[in-house]
């Protein structure tokens, strides 16, 4: 550039051109159990600085946003995100759309059985387990188990009241399930004799200790 009468001035300009970017919307996990929760991301490639804007619609709500947590999905969603950029909000150069899909699938379910059994003092009890699916990754907790991370376990309880509880991934949904199972021991009944031996035309007390619920039959070889 001159002015009439001046030297000439030399100088650059760099100028940026904003073309149309490439856009990804992602899910992430793409499926989730009835309930959960899921992270949308939105990815584009234009150049540092540009003007950007990014609006997600779905499950009846609005979010902005590059990256938003959807909490307590319940249904299969398809999430529109519109996508504006530009040099700033006055002037944009384009609006583009994408659309990710988030799967819902039930949550199932396990459940032991026997979940709430009585039975008498040293007898062994073996659970069983009824799940919606394929059952994954068993781990037990509780007294006097056979073993902690198989199906069907046996418990010999020690405890009047003795509680188990199984976790375990159930099907295709992600996490654990839960149940719990209460075993209730019957002490076997007493018998105490202060003495054992007495005097002819003695009389003698035979138990000293009772069992409340048991039932006592005495028999004599005479």
């Amino acid at each position: 550039a001159q002015v009439p009468g001046c030297t000439p001035v030399e100088g650059q300009i760099t100028i940026t051109v904003i073309s149309p970017p490439n856009l990804n919307a992602t899910a992430d996990p793409a499926t989730v159990c009835r309930g959960g929760s899921v992270k949308l991301v939105a990815t584009s490639n234009v150049p540092n600085n540009t003007f950007q804007t990014f609006t997600w619609q779905g499950n009846n709500t609005t979010f902005t946003g590059a990256e938003v947590n959807i909490p307590n999905l319940q249904n299969t969603t398809d999430f529109i995100l519109t996508y504006t950029y530009g040099v700033n909000n006055l002037n944009l150069c384009g609006t583009l759309r994408d659309t990710v899909r988030v799967n819902v699938i039930e949550a199932g379910n396990i459940q032991i059985i026997p979940s709430d059994t009585t039975i008498c003092e040293g007898q062994p009890v073996r659970f069983n387990i009824v799940a919606s699916g394929e059952v994954r990754n068993p781990s037990w907790t509780g007294e006097a188990l056979s073993a902690n991370n198989i199906l069907n376990p046996i418990a010999t309880p020690i405890s009047d009241i003795a509680l188990y509880v199984i976790r375990a991934e159930v099907g295709n949904c992600p996490g654990t399930l839960s149940d719990t199972a209460i075993i209730r021991t019957i002490p076997l009944p007493a018998l105490a004799l202060r003495r054992d031996t007495i005097c002819q035309g003695e009389t003698i007390e035979l138990n000293q200790e009772f069992t409340p619920g048991a039932i006592y039959n005495w028999t004599s070889p005479n």
